[in-house]
């Protein structure tokens, strides 16, 4: 019964619910544009969800929604990696960078989406996806400890923001490594991985940083 709950969809509900209420005076970017991400990350996760009880109340344990998260994946790529330029943009020399991994990931997307079923993962474009973005939160942090001025980071909203990026794609990154095999490893033959487990553990920790970073940025505003 445990396998059905949706742990990553409650909080992906509540971190968008945060978001609504702690930034919904935000004017400066990207801050606005977290409500309407984490709302239509939430729609696409529930979506996937609900396939997934009906395939399973229906007999078929070995579930494959797929086509849910090609969707999803090219979106939550192009909003991380916009985060993390927003972030570092006083640093010009990223530009090129972040403009080359945009490039390369969606001609890697578009060949592996052409060339794989409509029941198998682009789980190659995943991975590049996933090791650009740990490599441009690496160089947040490096530029982050370069500054001269002082940053109180427990008050420093962007630095949690890119925190939570950093674990969740380190995560990611290391099972997608192994996407096979996890896959088809079920939890008590319900035909739920691995997978699904460890990241409702990845999300409450990735999005609880979010929520804690909207907070931060919401006090600031009061003190504009």
């Amino acid at each position: 019964m445990l396998s059905y709950i949706p742990f990553s969809q409650i909080i992906e509900l509540v971190a968008a619910i945060a978001a609504f209420i702690y930034l919904k005076k935000e004017k400066k970017y990207p801050w606005p544009w977290f409500t309407w991400f984490l709302v239509f990350v939430f729609l696409v996760e529930f979506s996937g969800y609900l396939y997934r009880i009906i395939q399973v109340l229906q007999g078929n344990k070995a579930v494959i929604n797929y086509i849910i998260y090609k969707i999803y994946l090219p979106i939550e790529f192009l909003f991380h990696s916009c985060l993390l330029f927003l972030f570092t943009n006083t640093h010009k020399k990223l530009t090129r960078y972040y403009a080359t991994g945009l490039i390369l990931f969606f001609i890697l997307f578009t060949i592996e989406l052409s060339n794989v079923s409509i029941n198998t993962y682009v789980v190659t474009s995943d991975l590049f996806g996933a090791f650009f973005l740990l490599t441009g939160c690496l160089l947040y942090y490096y530029y982050f400890l370069q500054q001269e001025h002082h940053v109180e980071v427990m008050k420093f909203a962007p630095f949690w923001i890119v925190t939570g990026l950093f674990f969740y794609h380190f995560i990611s990154f290391s099972l997608l490594a192994y996407f096979n095999d996890l896959v088809l490893i079920n939890i008590q033959k319900k035909g739920i991985p691995v997978r699904h487990y460890v990241m409702s553990v990845v999300n409450f920790i990735f999005y609880g940083s979010w929520i804690y970073a909207f907070k931060i940025q919401q006090n600031h505003l009061k003190w504009r």
